[in-house]
């Protein structure tokens, strides 16, 4: 059995199928991997390249903390989050 090791003779995927996958620009794709944001990254050839399964992981990962809200590892960023998310709460009740 192969446990959760991911399938070495999957197809990589481009940036261009990434940011189709996506549906931002595929050069939105290419600052995410230079910033570190996207997982599965690889350089083959001088060519950027991801693990289609370390996306997809990643895309579950973004639809449940949509759910929930962001998990932000840093406690100032949840402070100011829970802020904004108070005064939009007020805006809209005062719209309503």
């Amino acid at each position: 059995m192969r446990g959760d090791r991911p399938d070495p003779l999957k197809p990589l995927m481009t940036p261009g199928e990434v940011a189709h996958v996506m549906r931002v620009n595929v050069e939105v794709v290419r600052r995410w991997a230079r910033a570190g944001r996207l997982p599965g990254k690889l350089k083959l050839g001088g060519r950027l390249r991801f693990r289609p399964d370390a996306i997809a992981d990643y895309l579950r990962e973004l639809e449940a903390e949509s759910r929930t809200g962001p998990r932000l590892s840093d406690p100032a960023a949840n402070r100011r989050y829970a802020r904004a998310r108070d005064a939009l709460g007020l805006v809209l009740d005062e719209t309503a």
